[in-house]
């Protein structure tokens, strides 16, 4: 029976985009009495976890669309299609603008496993 490689922190692991999305907003709200510096530290980890720039601002992104396209579908079902697209795309600029720190974490997290894991 084949033995499962045990899981080192210098493994090599990528978690997915939406579990790197999941950890973003989780330590985001939890960090919340320190603005600013919850997303680049929610950032960092997500987009370490994640693995590369491009997956870490896929996660980095994610949330923003759910809630445009949450928005829009909330919208849409009680007969205000145009307005929950307008509402959606108005929320998705606002929370992309407002979490520069989400992104910018998530590119050094990126950046930081390939350093670590592949250097």
């Amino acid at each position: 029976m084949p033995r499962l490689a045990e899981q080192t922190p210098f493994t090599d692991y990528h978690a997915g985009i939406v579990v790197g999305a999941i950890w973003m907003v989780v330590l985001s709200l939890a960090l919340f009495f320190v603005p600013g510096v919850n997303g680049l530290i929610a950032g960092l980890v997500g987009g370490y976890l994640v693995g590369s720039l491009g997956r870490a601002m896929m996660a980095a992104v994610l949330p923003a669309l759910i809630v445009a396209v949450g928005l829009w579908v909330l919208l849409a079902a009680i007969g205000m299609p145009i307005l929950g697209f307008f509402a959606g795309a108005a929320i998705t600029v606002l929370i992309v603008l407002a979490e520069l720190g989400l992104f910018l974490g998530a590119a050094l997290g990126a950046i930081v496993h390939q350093i670590v894991h592949h250097a």
